[in-house]
């Protein structure tokens, strides 16, 4: 008599009238609600009959597909010389045609920083540039053999790793001095007038 009775009111609660669970209320058994979204009288969506176990989450890399794969993991980034990556960073013009990016193998990204780049008289391409700079830079300071940060994502190998720990430190100490030049060039063309 109890089933009979809990399904009686679970098909009243299904039948839309107020969306509740009104002949239980006395009870001491819980039951679950109807939850209705944007209903009219005797329609509803149950929306706990949704099981979450059907939802996946995988991250990827940002321009890669990962549809076809069936681990759920996204495939490991090709290997890059780190060294090679440090010498491109030396030179801001790089980072205004998106040389770094093109190198690392994200085409998609590359294209459009250097889109921004053009679009900008340079502007936003610098500092976007700086922006690769400083995260590139960080990750040779640490030492690691992997990058995936701001759509960028490549492997090094270990035996470059100190190599790229040095030429950071190049790389940071040309930022001043690469200043100091400018300077110097405005101040030498002023001189020429």
């Amino acid at each position: 008599s109890s089933s009979s009775s809990s399904s009686s009111s679970s098909s009243r609660s299904h039948s839309g009238g107020g969306g509740g669970d009104r002949s239980l209320a006395g009870s001491s058994v819980w039951h679950p609600m109807l939850v209705t979204a944007g209903v009219s009288e005797g329609m509803g969506i149950d929306y706990g009959a949704q099981a979450l176990s059907q939802v996946r989450v995988v991250r990827s890399p940002r321009g890669k597909d990962v549809a076809g794969s069936t681990s759920g993991a996204s495939s490991e980034p090709k290997e890059k010389s780190k060294i090679v990556l440090m010498v491109i960073e030396m030179f801001p013009l790089c980072w205004l045609f998106a040389i770094d990016r093109f190198y690392l193998g994200n085409i998609g990204l590359a294209i459009t920083k250097l889109f921004v780049s053009l679009g900008t008289c340079f502007i936003g391409g610098l500092v976007w540039g700086f922006v690769d700079f400083c995260i590139i830079i960080s990750n040779a300071l640490r030492q690691q053999e992997t990058l995936h940060a701001a759509g960028m994502s490549a492997k090094f190998p270990a035996s470059q790793l100190h190599m790229g720990f040095v030429l950071a430190i190049v790389d940071l100490l040309m930022i001043p001095s690469m200043l100091g030049i400018a300077r110097f060039v405005w101040w030498w063309r002023k001189q020429q007038r």
